[in-house]
């Protein structure tokens, strides 16, 4: 049961599209794909050119990172968020280069390290916008790590802190957060619970999980 439900929990979660996955994407797709790229590729001349004006600004490493995983050079993008967090002066960049190395672990299935990552910006001080989201990322890892106990912890905390947020993408994180924890119920055979986050995530407008519907 277990094995099942990390497997449903990683084709949602896939930061990768299905449709390029799949190899059977339409000329649309396929057009879209190429415009991507071709973007993703001017952008890392452009950063490029930056960090070599400004080897020291963290800034340029983060933009040329994002555009590394666009292009999905993922390895590449890790060692611009490496030397960002090496190079930061502020918790800011820290937290932002730590989360986004801990997402591209995330998409590379190092979900041990993405984990670390995101404990490390859990941990951070004068960081604590990134801090809810680092609850929920750690969930997903934690999940795909089969670490189920503490997995309902980071979800629970991530429901703590998401909940009395304000801020706008604060009610569909939310929602994210209980449609996690509703697997994580589905995983540990408590379908009421299941049941009741399932609810709990749709009201939110949240996709739900596959256990508990009944």
């Amino acid at each position: 049961m277990k094995n099942t439900v990390i497997k449903i929990i990683l084709f949602i979660l896939a930061a990768v599209p299905v449709a390029a996955q799949s190899g059977g994407a339409s000329r649309g797709q396929e057009a879209k794909n190429e415009q991507v790229r071709l973007s993703a590729l001017r952008d890392i001349e452009k950063y490029s050119s930056d960090i070599e004006k400004y080897p020291d600004d963290p800034d340029a490493y983060l933009a040329r990172a994002k555009a590394y995983v666009r292009s999905g050079r993922f390895e590449e993008a890790i060692g611009d968020l490496t030397k960002a967090i090496a190079v930061s002066k502020h918790p800011y960049y820290v937290a932002q280069a730590t989360t986004d190395r801990g997402e591209v672990y995330f998409k590379l299935g190092e979900y041990a390290k993405a984990s670390d990552d995101f404990s490390t910006v859990i941990g951070l001080s004068s960081a604590d916008a990134y801090k809810p989201g680092a609850f929920l990322n750690r969930t997903r890892s934690r999940i795909a790590e089969g670490k189920f106990a503490e997995a309902r912890q980071d979800a629970n905390e991530a429901i703590k802190l998401y909940s009395v947020m304000k801020a706008r993408n604060a009610k569909k994180r939310l929602g994210e957060a209980y449609n996690l924890r509703s697997a994580i119920n589905c995983a540990d055979g408590k379908t009421a619970a299941a049941r009741a986050d399932n609810s709990k995530a749709a009201s939110l407008g949240a996709p739900m999980a596959k256990c508990g519907l009944r």
